[in-house]
Parts: C-alpha cells; structure tokens; sequence
C-alpha cells in the first residue's frame, strides 16, 4: 500500500446502515507539492477590506486562500466550516490588529492550528499586542497600508499600490519558507507561473519583484521565464523598460546549481 494511507477496519453490531463514520485527517506531508498552497486568511470582520486586498494579491500568485467573508455561503455552518478549512490549509495567516486580537473567533482559530501542528504567521496591521501563544510567535514587519491605496487613478499609481501589496505577499511568502520546507519547495513555482502567464504589466512587474526574493528556481522554471521573455507579449511590452533583461539575468543568478 501506498505511503500515507491508512486501512482502517471496524468490527460493529448490527448492519452498516445503522451507523455513520466521520474520519478526518491533515494532508499527506507531501500534499502541498501536489496541489499548490492553501491559506487561512484569520481575520476580524472589521479588518476585512484590509483582508480582501491582502487576498486579492495573494490569488494572483496562485495561493488559494480561505477568507471567510467569501468562503461560506449563506447556510453553511460557520464552526463545522472553519474546521474543515482549518484542517485542509497549509498554514494560517493570522492578521493581528486590535480588533483580531479581541475577538474569540481570531482567538480560537489560531489556537486550533497552533494545537495541531498548523503553521501560524502572524501580520501586523496596527501595534496592538498578541496575546497567550500567539505573542511567542515571530511577526512579519507591519505594512504601509495606506501604499496599498492608489493616489489616484492614475496607471503609475495603480501599478505603485498593486507592488506594494505584492512586497507583502513577499514578506509572507519569505516567513512561510522559514516555517514549513515543503512550502519553500512550493513557493518559487508559483511566482514563475504567475510571471509566465502575466496577462497586465503590473503582474509582470509584481512577479518580478518576488523573484529577486526567491532563493533558487529549477533549470525548468529558468526554462520557462526565458521563454516567456520571447513569447509574452505583455512582457514584451515592457522591454523598453529594461523589464526583460533584467528577468533573463536574474534567471542567471536564481538558477539551481
């Protein structure tokens, strides 16, 4: 059999209809390789237009994130949902703020990772203090929010909020490297699959920024940038910019020995 399945075999009375079985179970050590990355975005209700924005830039490097304002639909059963979330992520981003740190729901649904061996990650979005394990853990630095706004409707503004945010996802990005090895395995992928399939400049140029802070990349994700340097027209539309000679040297410097 198969390494990480489990036979599990029950002797009852009475017929098999009589009964119901509920088994649940965290992934395979090695599930994260194979399906991407999913997070739980912890929040509270009164940070969620912060949370959203913080989502919104994650989904664009493929992280698929649990939020729950999105994430359970009217009917659902708030507890049993959080749960079974809780036990399918790869780690939880807990966004701390004054509001998180009051609310039992925050509370608790660090408390549940934090209890079954869930990578946790704390953001700062004011200076307000973590309590109980949570205090212990190593935090991310705070953001500049307001960057994260557009001054005005201008592109170059958009384009300034859009990479602000993205030096976040960095920063979480970096964080989650130094807690799980099988994410840092994860991670570098994602960034050159959103690069390869840019279809705006400011992902080009957000996917580029998050390169530099990559440790290696492999002799295929390499591959597959210089490619795209030839073959993406929205990466072309940045060559004057100097954008794609500065790619195809950084894939020289990341390139897996």
């Amino acid at each position: 059999m198969a390494e990480n399945h489990v036979t599990l075999t029950l002797e009852l009375p009475g017929d098999a209809d009589d009964y119901v079985v509920s088994v649940r179970s965290r992934m395979p050590d090695d599930a994260v390789g194979r399906r991407g990355l999913r997070l739980f975005v912890s929040h509270a209700s009164e940070d969620q237009e912060v949370a959203a924005q913080l989502v919104q830039s994650l989904e664009m490097f493929g992280v698929e994130c649990f939020f729950s304002e999105r994430s359970i639909s009217s009917g659902t059963l708030w507890p049993a949902e959080i749960e079974t979330q809780l036990n399918a992520c790869d780690a939880l981003l807990y966004l701390s703020s004054a509001h998180s740190n009051d609310s039992t729901w925050c509370q608790q649904e660090a408390a549940w990772a934090l209890g079954r061996g869930v990578p946790v990650l704390p953001l700062p979005l004011d200076r307000s203090e973590m309590h109980g394990a949570l205090a212990l853990r190593n935090q991310l630095p705070k953001p500049n929010l307001d960057s994260w706004v557009p001054a005005d409707k201008k592109l170059g503004s958009f384009r300034r909020a859009q990479r602000a945010r993205a030096r976040t996802v960095g920063e979480i990005f970096e964080g989650l490297m130094r807690l799980d090895e099988r994410v840092s395995e994860v991670i570098p992928g994602l960034v050159v699959n959103t690069l390869v399939r840019a279809d705006k400049q400011h992902k080009v140029l957000c996917a580029k920024d998050m390169l530099k802070l990559m440790p290696s990349i492999t002799d295929e994700q390499a591959t597959d940038v210089l490619r795209a340097c030839e073959d993406n027209e929205t990466l072309a539309g940045l060559a004057n910019m100097g954008v794609v000679e500065e790619l195809r040297e950084l894939v020289e410097q990341k390139r897996a020995l």
